[in-house]
């Protein structure tokens, strides 16, 4: 289940479509992907992916589909991943 950690009925899909996305592009499985892409369209997923926390292997996977330079992916960028792996150096 994606949302685990969520009551069900508290999500509402407009307002927190940045949640939504973000945790779909990261932990979701293909049929999650599926319906995300028939949810939103491919400007409010690319908004997020420019602009989300993802992994570095995430980022890297959804700017490549989606055409995205990877110079405007926040989280791509020198600055970001060097502050991440001083907390986090795996």
């Amino acid at each position: 289940m994606l949302f685990w950690d969520i009551k069900k009925g508290s999500v509402n899909s407009i307002r927190h479509k940045r949640f939504i996305i973000t945790r779909t592009l990261e932990q979701g499985k293909l049929e999650d992907v599926r319906r995300l892409l028939k949810r939103y369209n491919k400007s409010e997923i690319k908004q997020v992916v420019k602009t989300a926390k993802l992994s570095e292997k995430t980022a890297h996977f959804w700017a490549n589909y989606l055409a995205i330079p990877k110079s405007n992916v926040k989280c791509l960028q020198l600055p970001y991943i060097q502050t991440r792996k001083k907390f986090w150096p795996y």
